[in-house]
């Protein structure tokens, strides 16, 4: 119970929504044109991401321009920019709304998701935070996977506690959906699968069947989407896979020229740059993966005293507010934003997990998967800020309590007869 009610929240959500809607088409519109074609300058990923997306709309597949099937980039970021495309042709105008879309309904069930976990105040604030917060609505302006992969992430995890509130097989089936969908978009999510099957099995031995069941039901959505994909990669590139660009991160985050050089340490250089005689690098795409695989696993075995340095130095790079970039404001809006969530969000850590320990285990799983990949691979702002939907709810509670605390009437719970109040979420 929260002294905003659903009619109050569902105008607050509205209102977020538009207000979002309007800054990410207004910002995209100023600093890079409703109709520009994508910046190789910005980020070169756009450019085969739009590409991609062309092709199939095109009728000719995700293939290469030479007209071979490619899978350099995992589907989902092309897959997300396809619909405008066949709607309104090859329309970079088009393309960039329907992202800006995207970018304002994640805020919008940021705020559902949030207010599912510790009430409408935070959810109201979760949404608005999230519509406001440069490492969300910066990604925006150019066709990358932060949006796409924003929107799959916070309906992931609304159907996800949904389905655990209500006991809901129908919502766990469409979470498990969604987490495939996410992670065909930032294949470095697989992690999640067994992040999330520990969280099952150290769960309370009164919960650790049901939770155990949830996990096995979404895994196999998980895997029904991820099927025809990785099937289609099985016969076109002879290689089951998501992406063949794994292997290219791997090395490129763990090699001597990233070890030895101190600002690039817990970074990665491109694999381009480290090809040499001892390290040649041709063939398929299939086949460079699998080289760069193993030049990293090799790096990694030959220099395992240096890799505890590394990892530190790969995490310190994750929460580091300071980006690479040579655009001084976009470089200090990031770290601003960030720096202004940060101790929010270290108190909502404490808060949530006593308020409301099940929810806030379903939060912590992306977060954890986050960690995990930036050890496997490289620790960047980016990677951070592409969890904001499961890390604002938290800091938003931490707001959202402070306020309580500022202005009472807030934190005021409504009088309500014992016989219709409703399980709280801890209890659910």
């Amino acid at each position: 119970m929260t002294p905003i009610s659903h009619r109050a929240f569902l105008i607050a959500l509205t209102a977020v929504f538009v207000g979002a809607l309007a800054l990410r088409i207004g910002v995209t519109s100023s600093f890079v044109g409703l109709g520009a074609p994508p910046d190789y300058d910005a980020n070169p990923d756009q450019i085969d991401y739009e590409f991609y997306a062309s092709q199939m709309a095109a009728g000719k597949g995700y293939t290469e321009k030479s007209g071979q099937p490619g899978a350099r980039r995992p589907p989902g970021t092309s897959w997300a920019i396809l619909p405008a495309y066949l709607a309104f042709g090859r329309s970079f105008a088009a393309a960039r709304v329907w992202f800006c879309v995207m970018s304002a309904a994640t805020c919008v069930l940021v705020g559902v998701l949030t207010r599912q976990c510790f009430g409408a105040v935070a959810g109201v604030i979760a949404a608005v935070w999230l519509a406001l917060y440069p490492g969300h609505f910066y990604y925006t302006m150019h066709f990358l996977s932060e949006t796409p992969y924003g929107l799959w992430l916070s309906a992931a995890l609304v159907l996800t506690i949904t389905g655990i509130k209500n006991r809901s097989k129908t919502a766990h089936i469409a979470a498990g959906a969604c987490w495939g969908l996410a992670i065909l978009t930032r294949p470095q999510l697989i992690f999640l699968l067994p992040v999330s099957l520990v969280a099952a099995w150290f769960a309370t031995a009164t919960t650790r069947r049901e939770r155990l069941f949830t996990w096995g039901l979404q895994a196999c959505l998980v895997m029904l989407v991820l099927l025809p994909w990785v099937g289609r990669n099985a016969v076109a590139l002879g290689k089951p896979t998501i992406s063949t660009i794994g292997g290219h991160g791997l090395w490129g985050a763990n090699n001597e020229v990233v070890l030895n050089t101190p600002h690039l340490a817990g970074s990665w250089v491109k694999t381009s740059t480290l090809r040499n005689e001892q390290h040649p690098l041709f063939g398929s795409e299939i086949e460079m993966e699998a080289t760069a695989w193993r030049y990293g696993f090799e790096f990694i075995q030959q220099n395992a005293t240096q890799m505890p340095y590394l990892c530190v130095m790969k995490l310190f790079r994750l929460v580091w507010p300071m980006t690479d970039t040579p655009n001084t404001a976009v470089r200090w809006a990031f770290a601003l934003g960030w720096i202004a969530v940060a101790p929010f969000l270290i108190a909502g850590l404490y808060l949530g997990w006593r308020q409301a320990r099940g929810p806030a285990l379903v939060l912590l799983i992306p977060m954890a998967s986050i960690v995990v990949m930036a050890i496997v691979f490289y620790g960047s702002g980016r990677f951070r800020d592409s969890c904001a939907p499961a890390f604002l709810p938290f800091a938003s509670l931490a707001v959202a309590k402070l306020l309580g605390a500022v202005f009472p009437a807030l934190a005021a719970t409504p009088t309500t007869p014992a016989a219709t109040r409703q399980p709280t979420v801890q209890a659910a």
